[in-house]
């Protein structure tokens, strides 16, 4: 069964690596979700190791910054371990210590269409081929939940 850390930085991502290998858990069912809020090098280093790396929230604001990621990935040969999320239709919005959550102010103005109306074009312009996206958008999710055809 794959396990879904929903933890944000490296650091954490890190603690939960070591806690795993400690365990003897298979690296390859554990899914890092939110690694957008990672660095590359730490994507690339839990990649390495056969962790899944969730990147969420896609959204026109940030849209370069989710190109930039999956470039990388794809420079160091790891999309096979890449998943992609719009995680959307709300945002966490921090107000004076207040946390609340607020439909559609994450920069989507229409929810759950940025990756395939923004991002793919995006990729496509950056030379990525359809055999690249049909190893992320499907062979991937397959893999990550152990489902088959």
């Amino acid at each position: 069964m794959a396990v879904a850390v929903h933890t944000g930085d490296g650091a954490s991502m890190a603690s939960q690596a070591r806690l795993a290998e400690d365990n003897n858990f298979d690296l390859n069912r554990l899914i890092w979700v939110h690694a957008q809020n990672g660095k590359d090098d730490e994507r690339i280093r839990m990649a390495k190791k056969g962790i899944w790396i969730s990147l969420d929230g896609v959204s026109k604001t940030r849209i370069d910054d989710y190109v930039a990621m999956i470039t990388t990935l794809e420079e160091h040969g790891l999309l096979s371990k890449l998943l992609l999320s719009h995680d959307d239709g709300w945002a966490v919005v921090s107000n004076n210590g207040e946390i609340s959550l607020t439909p559609f102010e994450n920069g989507n103005d229409t929810p759950y269409q940025t990756i395939s109306e923004v991002l793919l074009k995006k990729l496509y312009a950056r030379g990525f081929t359809k055999e690249q996206m049909d190893v992320i958008f499907i062979e991937n999710p397959k893999l990550a939940f152990g489902l088959s055809d």
